[in-house]
């Protein structure tokens, strides 16, 4: 929305009288303002001092400020600004947007369905695992430039601002979704969210990591592939940010071992649930047991997904020496069925 005019201003003011030419009728109350000190160009922020330097006095304004609000979005792409609204805006609608590889990528989280700082934390790192195009935190725009068209960073914000609103018509709450460029078309991806049956533990599953566990090729052992994501600071949420087939697996995972500097974020296997009562299926989770206790593997409490005949996928995790079964959350049961 920005063009020669607004150099030299502040986003947020140019912004405001965006907003304003659009519709004078729409009260909006830009904070802070800007100065140029001196003939280097170089503008100051001056009348915010959150961002800048966070020290209690300004997270105590920050966190009576925040009670004016029925929503809060956060653009700024500042993992300090995120991690604190995460924290700190618990009782009031959250939503994180930021775009990423090329602008192939929009990224929508909501703190409906979790941490927004860490479901952004687990999914960019699987994305930028796909990309040479890294996210950089705070710089606004790429250097020297961000590398995407105009129409591909429009076609996703529109869909995605379309979606915000229908949600919040019909509900009052905004789920998770990543949007993201197949070929000629935008692709909307739901994350589901799961609870630990009788535990306080969740997961959350993006809709195509399932829907690819389902056209995984069997081996005879029953085996299909890995699930790979990680863990909150707490160990009470699970991300499944991605599945790998099984074949051809050790050239997926060096790859990924030379980007993460030697970590691999193995949380679980995926196998066929035909063979509940068979041995391939015993042999399975006689694996998940031996990998839980292994030294080498930081996954204490591996998951199995296992795909029934009737392309359902169950999902267990091993903790307390037994599988437990997931469940999918009230909300996103009515809404499959639906």
């Amino acid at each position: 929305i920005y063009d020669n005019t607004d150099i030299g201003n502040a986003k947020t003011l140019a912004l405001a009288a965006h907003i304003k030419r659009i519709s004078p009728f729409c009260d909006v109350k830009p904070k802070g303002n800007w100065y140029q000190p001196d003939y280097t160009g170089v503008c100051r922020y001056t009348g915010g001092d959150f961002y800048g330097s966070i020290n209690y006095d300004s997270q105590k304004k920050f966190l009576e400020a925040l009670h004016e609000y029925d929503l809060i979005i956060d653009c700024t792409a500042s993992n300090e600004l995120l991690h604190f609204l995460s924290y700190a805006a618990t009782n009031i609608p959250l939503l994180s947007l930021c775009i990423t590889n090329r602008a192939t990528h929009l990224l929508c989280f909501s703190n409906h369905d979790g941490n927004p700082f860490e479901l952004r934390k687990h999914f960019l790192a699987s994305i930028e695992q796909d990309t040479e195009n890294f996210y950089v935190e705070g710089t606004g725009c790429y250097s020297p430039t961000f590398l995407a068209t105009s129409c591909d960073i429009q076609s996703l914000i529109n869909l995605c601002v379309r979606s915000i609103h229908r949600q919040l018509q019909n509900r009052s709450y905004v789920s998770s979704t990543i949007w993201h460029y197949n070929d000629e078309n935008i692709i909307a991806d739901p994350l589901c969210c799961y609870q630990l049956e009788g535990s306080p533990i969740t997961m959350v599953v993006p809709e195509s990591a399932i829907n690819k566990m389902r056209q995984l090729p069997m081996l005879h052992n029953g085996n299909m592939g890995y699930l790979l994501g990680g863990y909150n600071t707490d160990r009470n949420i699970i991300f499944v940010t991605s599945t790998i087939s099984q074949v051809g697996s050790n050239r997926v995972m060096e790859r990924m071992c030379q980007l993460s500097n030697g970590i691999i974020d193995y949380v679980g296997n995926v196998c066929v649930a035909s063979y509940l009562d068979n041995q391939p299926l015993r042999v399975i989770k006689k694996q998940i047991v031996e990998i839980a206790k292994s030294k080498d593997v930081d996954t204490n409490n591996p998951i199995v997904a296992m795909v029934r005949s009737d392309g359902k996928v169950d999902f267990q995790l091993y903790i307390g020496e037994k599988f437990v079964p997931f469940h999918l959350t009230a909300d996103k049961t009515h809404e499959q069925q639906r």
